[in-house]
Formats: structure tokens, sequence, C-alpha cells
């Protein structure tokens, strides 16, 4: 084998490496200099490219497996949960709203409440809150929350004011506002995501850069690249 220059950066050995080449499927190791991979062998097919700089890393008989590439992740949407409470863990309405109120002051004036990633069959009420109780946390400031599936959000009266959505909003884009008896919406909307987008202010830059940053850290330690 001809052995590339400069040495490698890191060396991964003791395991057993998918390549994804039909010729040579698996190897024991895996050569990388830079951001390529230079070479696959076994380790002692390897040991000339390791130098004192060289990382070593010891598999301990894992598999190493190609970096994912996902087509369908919404990034966008996955880092914006890191700005605001998550909800994927309630068990309850109280608690749900327990977790929104812990998120009230971390918040600039004006700024909405959002949650993110509840899920009704998950509670213990079997359903999903309502503006009311929305409202017990916070009538003053408009809150939105959404439903883990992305097709379903809650508001409270103050977000439903400010997205205008009343009695008698008209339905749209296949999206619909559910009603009570009287005829005034719950807070619950269903398929109405791109109207609230329309409607809610953008999240603070800095910190959704942030947040798309964390997002990228946390997907590249799952092997998503």
């Amino acid at each position: 084998m001809s052995l590339p220059t400069p040495p490698a950066d890191l060396v991964a050995y003791g395991g057993t490496v998918l390549s994804q080449d039909p010729q040579r499927p698996t190897a024991e190791a895996v050569a990388i200099a830079g951001d390529r991979i230079v070479a696959l062998g076994t380790e002692a097919d390897l040991r000339p490219l390791v130098s004192p700089h060289t990382q070593l890393l010891d598999c301990h008989g894992h598999t190493v497996l190609p970096g994912f590439i996902d087509p369908h992740l919404h990034l966008f949407s996955w880092a914006s949960r890191r700005c605001g409470a998550d909800l994927s863990d309630v068990g309850s309405i109280p608690e749900l709203q327990r977790c929104l109120a812990t998120h009230l002051p971390q918040l600039q004036p004006g700024e909405w409440l959002r949650g993110y990633g509840y899920d009704e069959f998950l509670l213990t009420e079997k359903r999903h809150p309502t503006r009311h109780e929305l409202d017990a946390v916070c009538r003053e400031r408009p809150i939105v929350v959404r439903h883990r599936s992305g097709h379903a959000a809650v508001l409270n009266t103050a977000g439903l004011n400010r997205a205008g959505i009343g009695p008698s909003f008209a339905d749209r884009h296949g999206g619909y506002a559910e009603r009570d008896s009287s005829g005034r919406p719950t807070g619950v909307v269903y398929e109405l995501e791109a109207w609230l987008r329309s409607v809610i202010p953008r999240l603070p830059a800095a910190r959704f850069r942030a947040a798309v940053q964390h997002a990228g850290q946390d997907l590249l330690r799952l092997g998503v690249t």
C-alpha cells in the first residue's frame, strides 16, 4: 500500500471499521489526516503513519461507522428548542405549567415564552392543554407551546390575541383553530405553523446562532455529519 505523507492526525484501531468500499468492506484500523481518511488496514499496516503528534484512539472492539447524513432533520426547528422550555418529558399539565414558569425570568421584556415537544398522549390528562391553563402560567406575556410532531400548538390568551386568532379567525392552508361550544378558540391550533411563524417575532439572533452551534455539536457527537 502507498503511505501518504504527512503522518496521520488520528489513527483509530482495535475495532471494526465499515468502509463502504465493496472491495474492502471492513478493516481493523483507519487513519485520518486533516479532513480526509487516508488509509485503512490493520494496526500494523497503519503504524508507519503514527507520529508523536498522532492521536491514537482505541475503539475497544466497537464498530466505526461513516458519518450519517440526515436529509430530513429540520435543523433550525431542532435548534430553536434550546431557546425555550423542553416539554418532551413532562407527564401532566401541572408539570408542563411548572416547567414553563421556570423560564419566565430568563426572557426579555415583550418576548414570547416558548415551549417545545409536549405530547398529549404522555400527559396524565390525555389531552392538549388549553389557553386557560397557559394563562395560569402568565396572562400578560404571550405563550406558545409546540407539539412534538410540529403539527399542533397551544397559545394562551395573550398569544392568541397577538396572533390574531379570535372567534372570527378564518381557517387557512389546511390548518384551523379549535373552538369550544361557544365558538371561542380553546388555544389549540392545528397545521398553522406557517401562520404562527409569520406573526410571532423571531428569536433573538445571538441566542439562536448559539443554539444552532450547540445543535451541530450534539449532532457530531451522535455521528451525524
